[in-house]
């Protein structure tokens, strides 16, 4: 199969009256993820719906015309709780498309996300960067030994150690990535 992206990573709709939290803001976890997968020579996209409703649509558009081997999707506060959720039941990718979720929410609900979410199959719980160029590295091969991975084999769920990332190893942050980067704020300042 041919894939348009190696990676998308998704920054889903965050269900807040405070926009404060949601327009105008930069996700700094996925594009430290799609900046790092991107400095290794994959295909790397950002999609920011978090002021979008009808996120889920769109992915899903998106997705039948631009297959992807990875949607990384990130879920940094409780906002966005229900719209992983949504993400992890309804998301339509290529028969050996790999759906990971992680972030910061992800992170704090532990090996519950799958109780939550049966039909999850894999979560990073630690920075995704050395899981997500693990895997795809080994995409056609056996990738389940990823650092940092954790992945349900049945009814059991197996951890791997993670693998931390120097400085230098991570680089610079690529700003162009992200959707409309020429208007996002990082705190005060604008890029």
């Amino acid at each position: 199969m041919e894939y348009a992206y190696d990676l998308i990573v998704v920054n889903p709709y965050a269900e807040t009256v405070y926009s404060i939290h949601t327009r105008k803001n930069v996700n700094v976890g996925i594009l430290s993820l799609a900046s790092y997968i991107d400095h290794k020579g994959y295909n790397v996209k950002i999609l920011d719906y978090g002021t979008d409703k009808k996120f889920l649509e769109k992915l899903n558009d998106f997705l039948k015309n631009n297959p992807t081997k990875i949607l990384a999707a990130s879920s940094t506060s409780c906002f966005s709780h229900r719209t992983l959720k949504g993400i992890v039941q309804k998301v339509n990718l290529p028969e050996k498309g790999v759906l990971i979720v992680g972030g910061q929410h992800v992170i704090g609900l532990g090996k519950r996300i799958f109780k939550e979410m049966p039909e999850l199959q894999y979560a990073c719980f630690n920075e995704g960067e050395s899981t997500l160029l693990h895997i795809l590295e080994h995409f056609d091969d056996n990738f389940h030994n990823a650092p940092g991975l954790t992945h349900r084999k049945g009814s059991v769920l197996n951890t791997n150690p993670p693998r931390a990332l120097s400085f230098e190893e991570m680089g610079t942050l690529n700003y162009k990535l992200y959707p409309n980067y020429q208007n996002i704020k990082i705190g005060r300042a604008h890029v």
